[in-house]
């Protein structure tokens, strides 16, 4: 019972479990890419900078009115953003696929990704390194800008999320399934 405790919700343990006693569940190993960590109700600002959070499906939920900044600098395999209100900025490392942001609201967000798809979004600030342009879906508000990240170790976190520091533009066009307007920012 005690090694399926854990103090910390965000620390990850390669603890080999046969037959937990707590739960009937499957515990995966740390070594593979099916690996998924879940953020969810932050109140302070979260920096996931541990090398464990590499190469993950990070799932980021929020209920709550208000939430602080959040920065995870390593390359994931996807990203899910959900229900996230009035962050003031989250930087979201590079993303080997693709990124949903949904029911994201007052919110400013750093990401560099293949894909980017926002539904049901308000009043959010994208600053986007792209293959493609982002679809947008049942969304008002949203305004498009260059990405804006540097730290170092950046070019190498996106060499081996399969992204090109440089080569691409920064899309001049969204991919709209709704009537809304939007903006691509000023460059």
């Amino acid at each position: 019972m005690r090694q399926c405790l854990v103090q910390d919700p965000f620390q990850i343990d390669d603890i080999a479990v046969d037959t937990p006693s707590c739960s009937p569940r499957k515990v995966t190993s740390l070594a593979g890419t099916r690996r998924k960590v879940t953020v969810s109700g932050w109140e302070r600002i979260q920096l996931l900078s541990k090398p464990v959070y590499k190469d993950v499906h990070l799932r980021i939920f929020s209920n709550k009115t208000q939430s602080s900044m959040f920065v995870v600098p390593w390359r994931c395999r996807s990203i899910i953003v959900d229900n996230v209100k009035f962050c003031p900025a989250m930087v979201l490392g590079p993303t080997h696929g693709s990124v949903i942001l949904r029911e994201v609201h007052n919110t400013a967000v750093s990401i560099a990704c293949k894909q980017l798809y926002l539904w049901n979004c308000s009043n959010v600030t994208v600053f986007l390194h792209s293959f493609h342009p982002p679809i947008v879906r049942l969304c008002s508000g949203i305004q498009f800008a260059p990405y804006n990240v540097s730290y170092e170790g950046i070019e190498e976190e996106m060499m081996a999320a399969g992204l090109r520091c440089y080569q691409y533009k920064t899309p001049k066009h969204a991919v709209v399934v709704s009537s809304k307007i939007y903006s691509l920012g000023e460059f």
